[in-house]
């Protein structure tokens, strides 16, 4: 570090003189005093000062339900505002917009390291035999796993495509309003190919538990003991089959543990969930949600799939 240190200024050389103060002149040679400006006159209309920015609104789970939206719209989760929800008109434009985030973060037979182009993801999609459009019917992201994907695709030099360039615009507007701590971003669709209501609410309570596990470290703390410790190996492994037929990559344990809970505790439509699809019958799937209960938010519990009902002593 550099400093700046005063130094005193030599006295200037013997051979030159230095010029005596000339005495005041008398007061009937003094210039006359020069006036002040006036004041300036101020506009009657003062400008008005710059807009304060709005934040992201605050919609419940059934608000958000009750949404149609022409275009693609971020809202902040009323019931816990660090989970923020993109609501799409369609699977389509869900899928625009995410598809390549997918394949970096966590669908299965896809790179981790990067970004794929135009070209490779077209070519995933054959090779898997998947529809883009629904390749997710609803998507979940930390903000963090959504800024390697942008910081990746600028190393790699690849342009965005517009509907990509809005979700890093929606990322920025998440942090600006979190700057500090994980925010999540979830999504869900209205239109498309098996879209319905009741699809619709199945995917919205699915990706809200998403959202609570990435916000919520004791909770996901909760989750991961308690698939560690409480769930037997050939459970584990009977979730693990299940969710590689769904495209994604089992080994990344942390996707595994978050998709357990979400579709074990918080979907029940049986297009998207069945004990079934585990190989399980339901007495076996419900002991396990009863594992699962006792760790879940109270903002977070009314979402869950019920436990059953008591027998009435009609029925006993």
């Amino acid at each position: 570090m550099w400093l700046l240190v005063s130094r005193p200024v030599p006295p200037p050389p013997g051979g030159i003189a230095i010029p005596a103060v000339p005495p005041p002149l008398p007061e009937s040679q003094r210039p006359l005093p020069v006036p002040a400006p006036p004041d300036p006159v101020l506009p009657t209309v003062l400008p008005r000062p710059p807009p304060v920015v709005a934040g992201t609104p605050r919609r419940s789970f059934r608000e958000i339900l009750a949404q149609r939206v022409e275009q693609p719209t971020l809202v902040r989760l009323a019931e816990n505002p660090r989970i923020f929800v993109g609501d799409f008109p369609t699977l389509a434009a869900q899928a625009a917009a995410l598809n390549r985030v997918a394949a970096l973060i966590e669908k299965a037979h896809a790179p981790r390291d990067r970004v794929l182009t135009e070209e490779e993801l077209s070519r995933h999609f054959a090779a898997t035999g998947t529809l883009p459009e629904e390749y997710y019917f609803g998507h979940n992201y930390r903000g963090s796993d959504l800024a390697r994907f942008f910081a990746q695709a600028a190393r790699q030099g690849l342009p965005l495509r517009p509907e990509e360039a809005r979700i890093e615009a929606w990322l920025a507007e998440m942090r600006r309003q979190e700057p500090e701590g994980e925010v999540a971003l979830i999504t869900v669709p209205r239109d498309g190919r098996g879209m319905d209501a009741a699809a619709r609410e199945a995917i919205l309570r699915h990706e809200i538990a998403h959202g609570f596990y990435f916000v919520d470290p004791v909770f996901a703390g909760y989750v991961r003991r308690s698939w560690a410790e409480r769930f037997s190996h050939a459970e584990r492994e009977a979730f693990r089959r299940f969710l590689a037929r769904e495209g994604y990559d089992v080994s990344i344990e942390d996707v595994v543990v978050n998709e357990v809970l979400a579709y074990l505790l918080f979907t029940d439509d049986p297009r998207f969930f069945s004990p079934a699809m585990v190989g399980m019958d339901e007495a076996s799937v419900e002991r396990l949600r009863a594992l699962l209960r006792p760790g879940v938010p109270e903002a977070l519990a009314p979402l869950m799939v019920p436990p059953p009902a008591a027998a009435s002593p009609a029925a006993r």
